[in-house]
């Protein structure tokens, strides 16, 4: 149980509105076609195997503020500036998609921004405990009607290996692995290496299926620049399911939101005592820069994370092996 607990909590954080509309698959698989295939296999693998790594350093530094410490010394200040800002930028876009979801359902953005900021003030109020139930709840029912739309059909690697497919689905893991590795290193030290080991495993095979299943039938899409690209698929297959696939969307986000507000309100817990005001202001920053819209943000800020993330991880990796860990 503990597993699948931890899998739905890793699943929630990863399952954003950019996933489940379909505009991160299409941003950084689709365009390139079949080649995009053998990218996802390579995508997987490097998530597990990244997983693993900050899986293992949670268990060795107390926290995410101990590892900035640990790690970058003199320049942990503007380092954890910098992932804050990225950050940021995650809850930002998955606030956007709520907007987007307003656009698509046509109603004003505040009908579904308010009450969505408002379940998020109230699961992070109560931890990881809220996260955990509410991600238990809803993951299952995401990843149903996600499974609906999109179907199964042939999944073909004929055509290969593309480099720029390969880096762009690089880019995709540490975008991703950016949030989701604090969030590791936060709870990470909860957890036994097996119950740890086992549900990185069981979380990038679901990933990756998921993202198989989900390229091959985004492919028919015409226009490949729209907001939400999976509501495309959806309306062809009925109001019911289109129906249950905005809820899943506006779900997925949810959950997204709920595990970064999360960490970032861990970060602040020391500059403001206040957990009430430090929840309220970080979603209403969260919310003023998502009036920059859904697609700018995972069409060019997301590139940025990925730097990021990727820029986080090698100097992880490079200094390891010379640090004395402790519980910084």
């Amino acid at each position: 149980m503990r597993v699948f607990l931890l899998v739905c909590i890793l699943l929630g954080s990863f399952l954003g509105a950019g996933f489940a509309s379909g505009k991160e698959i299409v941003t950084y698989f689709t365009v390139f076609g079949i080649d995009s295939n053998i990218s996802i296999v390579l995508a997987t693998i490097i998530l597990f195997f990244v997983m693993v790594f900050y899986f293992s350093v949670s268990s060795k530094v107390a926290g995410f503020s101990g590892v900035i410490r640990l790690f970058f010394g003199k320049f942990s200040s503007v380092i954890s500036a910098l992932f804050v800002l990225c950050i940021f930028i995650l809850v930002s876009t998955m606030f956007a998609g709520a907007s987007s979801i307003a656009s698509a359902i046509d109603v004003v953005s505040w009908a579904i921004l308010i009450p969505t900021s408002i379940i998020v003030f109230i699961c992070n109020y109560f931890s990881l405990k809220g996260i955990s139930r509410i991600n238990a709840v809803v993951i299952p029912f995401m990843l149903m009607v996600i499974l609906m739309v999109y179907g199964v059909g042939d999944i073909s690697f004929e055509n290969g290996f593309s480099i720029m497919s390969s880096v762009s689905a690089i880019n995709y893991v540490f975008i991703n692995m950016l949030m989701m590795g604090i969030l590791i290193i936060e709870i990470g030290k909860g957890y036994s290496k097996r119950e740890w080991f086992f549900a990185s495993m069981l979380f990038s095979i679901c990933i990756g299926v998921l993202l198989l299943i989900a390229n091959n039938s985004l492919f028919v899409v015409g226009d490949l620049s729209i907001d939400m690209p999976i509501l495309y698929l959806a309306k062809e297959k009925g109001c019911v399911l289109y129906i249950c696939t905005i809820i899943s969307i506006w779900l997925a986000l949810l959950t997204s939101i709920i595990s970064n507000v999360f960490v970032l309100e861990t970060y602040f817990d020391k500059v403001i005592k206040n957990r009430s005001i430090r929840l309220m202001l970080i979603i209403a920053i969260s919310v003023i820069v998502s009036m920059l819209g859904f697609d700018i943000m995972v069409g060019y800020l997301y590139s940025f994370i990925g730097a990021v993330g990727l820029l986080f991880m090698i100097v992880l990796i490079k200094k390891q092996r010379n640090i004395k860990y402790s519980s910084v």
